[in-house]
């Protein structure tokens, strides 16, 4: 299914709920604005017509993509769904273990949806996935993505919100909490996803993901929060069990 046909319901549960958001994107024409102000109508576009300079986002035959890296070495990155590939879920096996005892019919609620990397490989493994994410940037670079892929993420609702605050959340019974790693944490080169994160959005304190988990816990009807840490980041909370890969591990708490 093509953006352009979404219906009038689904853009307004699943666009952003801050209305005062404004975006600065690079258009090739003044016209584009009819489709991106339809397409997220609670989000407001600051259009540009030059080309994008790095550190922006940009549209172009409605793919809209972001300019990175740095002068003399820029990159575009865009989010496509269209495949997970067997490499995918064989890097991603970790993941997969750490759900494997989820029913496929409990929904999971990924509270930090990111770049939705995570959030299709567990829909492309049979799951229903509410994804949320508060940086409109972010957002509107994975949702295009999302809308580009038509019925094969028919499973995958994402919202622009902060789950915390999300009256969606009270639903929830599975939740998936993958806080962004900090750069001590990583010794290599971040990949191009990892560059896109860092520029639109800071990590957290390890005392602002202490209160985030706790408030997961705190909620009645959770039965499971699944915690993604990088393998030299310290343990958020009591833990009930641990999954340990070379470079990440899953933390498992259980009630």
């Amino acid at each position: 299914m093509s953006s352009h046909g979404i219906s009038s319901h689904e853009r307004e549960t699943e666009s952003c709920s801050h209305g005062q958001n404004v975006i600065s994107i690079c258009v090739e024409d003044m016209r584009i604005g009819a489709w991106l102000e339809s397409t997220w109508p609670s989000i407001q576009f600051e259009r540009h017509v030059r080309r994008p300079q790095i550190g922006e986002l940009f549209v172009v035959d409605n793919i809209i993509a972001f300019k990175g890296g740095r002068r003399g070495h820029p990159f575009n990155f865009r989010c496509d769904f269209a495949k997970t590939t067997k490499a995918c879920f064989q890097q991603d096996a970790l993941l997969l273990k750490a759900f494997q005892s989820v029913s496929k019919t409990e929904p999971i609620y990924d509270v930090t949806g990111g770049l939705l990397h995570d959030a299709t490989l567990l829909v492309a493994s049979g799951f229903q996935v509410h994804a949320f994410e508060h940086n409109p940037y972010i957002y509107i670079l994975a949702d295009n993505g999302r809308l580009r892929a038509g019925d094969q993420l028919s499973a995958l609702s994402y919202y622009c919100e902060d789950a915390q605050q999300s009256k969606r959340l009270k639903d929830a019974k599975i939740i998936y909490f993958d806080p962004m790693f900090t750069a001590a944490s990583h010794t290599q080169k971040p990949s191009k996803k990892a560059q896109v994160l860092r520029h639109f959005a800071a990590s957290d304190t390890e005392v602002k993901l202490h209160s985030q988990l706790a408030y997961f816990l705190s909620l009645p009807q959770v039965c499971r929060v699944v915690v993604k840490r990088g393998s030299s980041e310290p343990v958020l909370g009591t833990p009930t069990s641990v999954i340990e890969g070379t470079s990440i591990r899953y933390e498992m708490h259980i009630r």
